[in-house]
């Protein structure tokens, strides 16, 4: 576990989506996870974070949003769960501290499991049961607002969005 909350990579979405045309950001993720965590990333968590991040920038830099900081790979501070993307910013209106917790899926079907909304099966993952991703991301911001002094301030806001980009 992690006693201090890092992230792989802290960049606006501009330089992501840049970073994304080619192996650039691959590269500095995987580069990252190797200084900071002495672990080399699978080819499938390359391919997600290629695909991924690609998608989320380029919407973002699309919405006119490109000058957010997002932070990619965030480690939730005492676990080892990570954040897909934390992006940093603030309310137009209020000019208060906003940050969104992003969980990013690649996924193209699920079904539900019977008696809940808190877990789906994924053929992908063998129809075992996981958590929904909505779940997932909602409990990413309770632990942000606990154990974060940032995030646990009154004037921030903490949001929290499953992004399915390929559904």
């Amino acid at each position: 576990t992690c006693a201090l909350p890092i992230s792989l990579l802290r960049q606006t979405a501009k330089a992501v989506s840049d970073w994304s045309a080619d192996e650039t950001l691959t590269m500095r993720l995987a580069e990252q996870m190797f200084f900071q965590m002495g672990n080399r990333p699978s080819e499938s968590e390359q391919r997600s974070w290629k695909n991924s991040f690609r998608e989320l920038s380029e919407l973002l830099v699309d919405a006119g949003l490109g000058s957010l900081n997002m932070l990619l790979e965030y480690q939730l501070p005492y676990s080892s769960k990570r954040v897909d993307v934390v992006i940093l910013g603030s309310n137009p209106k209020t000019e208060s501290p906003v940050i969104i917790a992003i969980e990013l899926k690649q996924w193209t079907d699920a079904t539900s499991v019977e008696g809940t909304n808190e877990v789906l099966r994924i053929g992908a993952y063998g129809n075992r049961p996981i958590l929904h991703p909505a779940c997932q991301v909602k409990n990413y911001c309770e632990y942000l607002v606990d154990f974060n002094r940032f995030a646990a301030s009154e004037e921030s806001r903490v949001f929290g969005v499953a992004y399915l980009h390929n559904w």
